[in-house]
C-alpha cells in the first residue's frame, strides 16, 4: 500500500512537472491539474484492486463498481462548474475539462494505475498459481497412494488365491 501510494503521487507529479497548460494560455500545470490526474489514478487503482479481490460478481457488484467511477467523474464536473473554489482565489474553474481533453491526462492515469497495480497483481497471480499447484499435487499424491494401495491389495488377493486355490499347503 505504501508503494502504491508513493507511485500514485509521484508518477503524475513528475509527468506534469515541466508541462504547460493544454489551452491557449500557456500557463504551467498547477496543483489542480496534477490533483485531477492523481485523483483519477486513485479511483481507477482502488476499483481495479477491488475487482481483484472480489469473489462473486452479481449485478450489485457491477452497480457499485461502475457507479463509483461515474460518481467520481460527476463530482469532478460539479466541482468544476461551480464557482466555490474560484471565490477562494484558486483557478479550479473548468480545470477538469481542460485536462481531460488531453492525451497526457489519460495516458498518465492509465500508466500510473498499471504501475501501481503491478505488485498486488503479481502477488495475487503467484499465490493463486501456488494454491492451484498444491491442489494438483495433493490430488496426484492421493491418486498415486490409492493406486499403490489397490495394487498391493490385488497382489495380496492373488497370493491368497494361489495358496488357497492351488492345494499346495493342504
Amino acid at each position: 500500500s505504501l508503494l502504491a501510494s508513493f507511485l500514485l503521487i509521484f508518477i503524475p507529479l513528475h509527468c506534469y512537472e515541466y508541462t504547460t497548460s493544454p489551452d491557449h494560455t500557456g500557463q504551467s500545470s498547477g496543483i489542480w491539474t496534477v490533483g485531477i490526474v492523481i485523483l483519477t489514478s486513485i479511483v481507477f487503482t482502488a476499483n481495479i484492486r477491488l475487482t481483484m479481490i472480489t469473489n462473486s460478481w452479481i449485478w450489485v457488484t457491477h452497480l457499485f463498481l461502475w457507479g463509483s467511477i461515474a460518481a467520481f467523474f460527476l463530482s469532478m464536473i460539479i466541482f468544476n462548474i461551480s464557482t466555490v473554489f474560484a471565490k477562494a482565489g484558486s483557478d479550479y474553474y473548468w480545470a477538469v475539462f481542460r485536462v481531460m481533453t488531453t492525451g497526457r491526462y489519460w495516458l498518465t492515469a492509465l500508466l500510473t494505475t498499471i504501475i501501481a497495480l503491478f505488485a498486488p497483481f503479481t502477488y495475487v497471480a503467484f499465490t493463486t498459481l501456488r494454491r492451484q499447484a498444491k491442489e494438483i499435487e495433493m490430488e496426484n499424491s492421493t491418486m498415486s497412494f490409492n493406486s499403490i494401495q489397490s495394487s498391493l491389495n490385488n497382489k495380496g488377493n492373488d497370493n491368497n488365491n494361489r495358496v488357497g486355490g492351488g492345494g499346495l499347503l493342504k
